[in-house]
């Protein structure tokens, strides 16, 4: 009689173990505080900056905008964003179709390295 293995899934290696938060910052200490009000005075310089469309890696810049407004002073522009049209969506379908060929090749555990390595630079 003959024998069927069933198929196996990759095993996906694990960055330094298993899920945990994020360990809380003590912004009593003067190191951390001052590393938090750097980073906010960083953010706070890229306010109001214009950003393209990016179709199929092409920057696109059109007439219309759409400006998005911080909630708690919403006279305060975040950022200004290129507003897409009809004539923009079948260009980024296609780029999308595309990327889904190639990222659809790409190994579970290339993948979750990347997600990794994004990951390590949000920290």
């Amino acid at each position: 009689m003959a024998t069927v293995e069933a198929p196996t899934r990759p095993q996906v290696r694990l960055h330094e173990g298993s899920f945990a938060n994020e360990p809380l910052v003590d912004f009593s200490n003067p190191e951390n505080a001052r590393k938090m009000r750097a980073a906010i005075e960083k953010v706070r310089a890229q306010l109001g900056r214009e950003y393209d469309l990016i179709v199929g890696g092409k920057r696109v810049k059109t007439t219309d905008k759409i400006r998005s407004l911080n909630p708690a002073k919403p006279s305060q522009v975040v950022g200004l964003h290129q507003k897409a049209g009809k004539e923009h969506v079948e260009p980024a379908m296609n780029a999308a179709l595309r990327a889904f060929e190639t990222w659809s090749r790409t190994s579970v555990e290339e993948r979750a390295s990347l997600l990794f390595r994004v990951g390590d630079l949000l920290r």
